[in-house]
């Protein structure tokens, strides 16, 4: 429950000030969701009900599979096998190693981007489809820039810990499966540019990885 929720008898309110706590109470409640309900739950877990944009969250009422789960299931109804690369128990573990102050503000700034957060997700998109994934981390780096002064560190933490290391576990995990080949393997978008990223990794193993386009 530690990689969660505050379990040391703080909660959220011991790390906003009170305008911030004012900005996310209102995110929230735009979102259907009470402070008080939430406020023990660590900020990368309240993130994940402030960053999907409005059409999303319409689409998750309305019975609709995020991608991943998507992918799972169509596996499964075609009586294929399915397997993480990663444990979810890795997954909030890399968060957690990040500094806490770091993620209450990247919280803050998804629910200051307001309707915005619908643009990012369109141009996230856009660059998917454009096959330009490598400049998906330097849009999120104009969407949220750093203040003349403040500490880069952070971020290159997230890339290093989020991104890079997590790669390593992913190409790790994906050997067997490539092994007996037939193997469809779903990874998100910022894993797969870069030399450290998971193409090249799996490159490494002595494959050859090709583009699909179309």
């Amino acid at each position: 429950p530690e990689l969660t929720m505050f379990t040391d008898g703080k909660s959220v309110k011991d790390h906003l000030d009170a305008e911030e706590l004012q900005r996310l109470e209102a995110g929230l409640k735009e979102r259907g969701l009470a402070l008080g309900a939430v406020a023990k739950m660590k900020p990368w877990i309240l993130a994940s009900f402030v960053a999907l944009p409005a059409c999303e969250l319409s689409r998750k009422a309305a019975g609709a599979s995020f991608l991943d789960k998507q992918i799972a299931e169509d596996a499964v109804a075609a009586d294929k096998p399915v397997a993480g690369l990663e444990t979810l128990v890795e997954q909030l573990e890399a968060m957690a190693d990040l500094p806490v102050d770091f993620h209450f503000k990247a919280l803050i700034e998804t629910i200051e981007l307001g309707d915005e957060m619908e643009d990012v997700i369109e141009t996230m998109t856009e660059l998917y489809l454009a096959g330009d994934i490598g400049m998906t981390m330097p849009l999120l780096k104009v969407v949220a820039p750093t203040a003349a002064g403040e500490d880069e560190s952070a971020y290159a933490a997230f890339e290093t810990r989020i991104v890079r290391d997590r790669n390593l576990v992913m190409a790790e995990g994906s050997k067997q499966h490539l092994e007996k080949g037939n193997a469809f393997i779903a990874v998100g978008a910022l894993h797969l540019p870069g030399e450290e990223g998971l193409v090249e990794l799996i490159r490494s193993q002595g494959y050859t990885v090709t583009r699909i386009d179309g």
